[in-house]
């Protein structure tokens, strides 16, 4: 019994195994058969699909085309967002850690990878130039001795610079905030013009407030005459740039000779004197065919040597400290003006650097060209923070 049950299912297995032999041998016969007319030439081949296979391709480049596009835009509002999160966790360290060591070792990685991989890149570099109109230098009217320093030490160019009086910030603007009981305007004179414009700028920015009461008088005076000079800046329409010294500073050569700043062209603050305590080389963005497009100088202007550490990247200061010596944009003066208004207690020159919307550059030719410390002679206004 065993013996026939197993004979009967080896011819079952065998039999079907030849079926499907057969199967793929009519298959194949067929297909040879469909494909005759085409290797002898007689006839155009025929597709019962033919429009389908058609519309199936159009469907696939289409969409094709659409992944792209959603990819792109994707990417560009990505990036976008992401710059944008970046300087709010910026603020929020800068704003909420007190602790200065803690600040620096959360702020600086973060804004390491924003500046090198997130913020858009310099195209090509821009021409400033010291001009009268748009040079100026903050000196008090009582700092005669670093007046005459300044002129003495930077005479080849005394023709275009521009004094602008410093300010010196009255006490009654302080006293006020101690009285209790008594209205802001009843201790300002009406017919003090002076006092009023303070008062105007102490109530807008209360860092002034703070730095007058726990670093000094002269130190708040020092970051009211830079806002006052921002704000002259966006009123005026002789230049959209302005350049700053302080009255305790020496104009190096390279800027005394040429008279000339090469700097990238999106750059809000390009700083001046040597006062970067940490920077990254950005690379130029390609912009037809080249990397950088070189702003060619004036015929009566000699050509600024390059420096070699500038020469294939821009570089961008992420930590610094610093009012000796800038050149400021209107867009830089705008940014600051108004975020300045969210500070509670830094000072204007390391502000500068603290600010997650403000692009501040090295030059591009020599840097530095501004040296300082080598007056000795104690500011006037500076006395008033002992």
């Amino acid at each position: 019994m065993i013996s026939q049950w197993r004979h009967r299912r080896r011819r079952i297995i065998s039999s079907s195994e030849d079926d499907a032999d057969q199967a793929c041998d009519d298959e194949q016969k067929q297909n040879e058969n469909d494909l005759t007319p085409l290797l002898h030439g007689n006839e155009k081949p025929q597709s019962r699909c033919g429009c389908r296979t058609k519309t199936n391709r159009r469907n696939r480049v289409r969409i094709g085309v659409l992944i792209v596009a959603t990819a792109l835009v994707t990417i560009y509002l990505g990036r976008n967002t992401l710059a944008k999160t970046c300087r709010r966790v910026e603020r929020y360290i800068n704003n909420s850690v007190s602790d200065k060591y803690t600040r620096g070792m959360l702020f600086l990685p973060l804004r390491y990878l924003r500046v090198k991989w997130i913020d858009p890149l310099p195209t090509h570099e821009r021409k400033f130039v010291m001009r009268y109109n748009s040079t100026f230098v903050l000196n008090l009217e009582s700092d005669r001795e670093r007046w005459a320093f300044f002129q003495r030490v930077n005479q080849k160019r005394m023709k275009d610079i521009q004094r602008i009086p410093s300010t010196l910030i009255h006490p009654e603007l302080l006293i006020q905030k101690q009285i209790k009981g008594v209205e802001q305007s009843a201790l300002v004179n009406d017919d003090d013009t002076e006092l009023k414009t303070q008062q105007m700028y102490f109530d807008q920015y209360p860092a002034l407030r703070y730095l007058a009461k726990h670093e000094g008088m002269g130190t708040a005076a020092c970051s009211l005459s830079h806002l006052r000079l921002f704000q002259d800046l966006l009123d005026q329409d002789t230049s959209d740039y302005i350049v700053v010294f302080e009255d305790d500073i020496e104009i190096l050569d390279p800027l005394l000779d040429n008279k000339i700043v090469l700097a990238p062209n999106n750059a809000d603050l390009i700083l001046l004197s040597q006062c970067s305590l940490a920077h990254v080389s950005v690379s130029w963005q390609k912009k037809r065919g080249m990397m950088r497009q070189a702003v060619a100088a004036a015929k009566d202007d000699k050509t600024l040597t390059t420096s070699p550490i500038h020469s294939n990247n821009a570089i961008r200061v992420i930590s610094g400290f610093s009012a000796w010596g800038y050149i400021i944009t209107k867009r830089g003066a705008r940014i600051i003006l108004d975020e300045y208004k969210k500070e509670r207690t830094e000072p204007m020159d390391v502000y500068f650097f603290k600010n997650a919307n403000l692009k501040v550059y090295l030059p591009t030719s020599d840097w530095p060209v501004v040296a300082h410390g080598k007056l000795g002679v104690k500011s006037a206004r500076r006395n008033n923070d002992n």
